[in-house]
């Protein structure tokens, strides 16, 4: 390689020859190379002699050569990062480089040079990196669970479709705002869930999350903490879960109900005993304030014959019920075995008799089932 006469040979051998980079020199009017670095014999595979025979474009795949002939047809400064490019070694190999350009006059020539800088493995990476995100992305998208993740300030980063499918919100709608807050709006219980995400603990955690629309959503969580203090947080929609377990408690206690009457007949076959264990389970089971066996006899006259009542309200045990309501034919729908439940008694549509009769028990709500003994009614 010529350097101007002030240049020393050192620096010639320090800046190009030996230079870690391939690095060459080419003609630019006609493109052929006028020198090579020994990294540049090295890297591509072919011999010094081998590259002063050989164009640029020699050492460019086929289909990329077009493009190269219109980058050289555009003029550059003295200086110019080229870019990234693809090369093709003697042996075949494609390799991505960056390519820094210089103009320089070689030997009278109207020369520039190019030094190299294989980026394939780089790219490799690069490209591994994308495809495994790409993998994950496709995941997240696609598994049932809601997937967000929240950095150390609690700001939202990033949600997937199922976290935006299941409570309503969008990403968009906590740019400025604080997530936890809405998802969360008593300040004790999103502390609660403060705690939980931050201790990052390998175990799922309900909570009731409120969706958009006001609703409380039962939510069940997990977090994975991240080496940079991010949090990523799992989660899924178990309302039919809770649901489920609230049936197969219900049923739970219905057949532990049943075996305590069935236990309390084979202690006792005396009616009476066996009532009044009956309504004290019965209560328990229903959580309310007040059961009751009511009998009528062939007159519709009614006693209260078993109860068990919540404490400080009124006691009506054996209470006879003299009532018109039930003597004038309004009762004779218990024969038919019809159950009927009352969330509200003034607003049933009950005949005001009946009101009557129930207010004189404090009764608000009721749910009546009857029970046939041959001929007469109990409920």
């Amino acid at each position: 390689m010529l350097f101007p006469e002030n240049e020393s040979q050192q620096l010639e051998v320090l800046l190009f020859s030996k230079n870690p980079n391939p690095m060459w020199i080419y003609n630019q009017n006609n493109l052929q190379f006028l020198d090579v670095n020994e990294a540049a014999v090295a890297h591509y595979g072919y011999s010094r002699e081998e590259f002063l025979q050989m164009r640029i474009t020699d050492i460019c795949p086929p289909e990329n050569v077009p493009i190269f002939r219109e980058y050289l047809e555009k003029k550059h400064t003295d200086l110019h990062f080229s870019g990234q490019c693809l090369h093709r070694r003697k042996d075949g190999q494609i390799l991505d480089v960056e390519v820094v350009t210089h103009t320089i006059n070689y030997a009278n020539y109207n020369a520039r040079l190019v030094n190299i800088r294989d980026i394939t493995e780089h790219k490799r990476i690069e490209r591994k990196l994308q495809e495994q995100n790409e993998f994950l992305r496709r995941i997240f998208e696609s598994i049932p669970l809601m997937i967000a993740l929240i950095d150390t300030n609690g700001k939202l980063q990033w949600v997937n479709q199922e976290w935006e499918s299941v409570l309503g919100w969008k990403f968009k709608d906590f740019q400025a705002g604080d997530v936890l807050e809405a998802l969360y709006p008593n300040a004790e219980y999103r502390q609660d869930v403060i705690n939980f995400m931050q201790s990052a603990q390998h175990n799922w955690a309900d909570f009731r999350t409120q969706v958009r629309d006001g609703d409380l959503l039962d939510t069940s969580w997990t977090n994975v903490k991240l080496s940079n203090g991010q949090i990523i947080t799992i989660g899924q929609d178990i309302t039919e879960r809770k649901r489920t377990e609230l049936a197969l408690k219900s049923q739970a206690e219905r057949e532990q109900l049943m075996r305590t009457v069935a236990q309390r007949i084979r202690q006792s076959l005396n009616l009476q005993d066996i009532l009044n264990a009956t309504v004290q389970e019965v209560r328990d089971l229903l959580g309310v304030d007040r059961v009751v066996v009511y009998q009528f006899d062939s007159e519709m006259i009614g006693t209260i014959m078993a109860e068990s009542v919540e404490p400080g309200w009124r006691v009506s045990l054996g209470v006879e019920i003299y009532d018109t309501c039930f003597q004038t034919g309004k009762g004779a729908q218990y024969y038919q075995v019809n159950k009927r439940a009352i969330a509200n008694i003034y607003e049933a549509g009950l005949t005001d008799c009946h009101i009557r009769l129930l207010e004189q028990f404090e009764v608000k709500a009721n749910l009546v089932v009857p029970i046939l003994l041959e001929v007469s009614s109990q409920g």
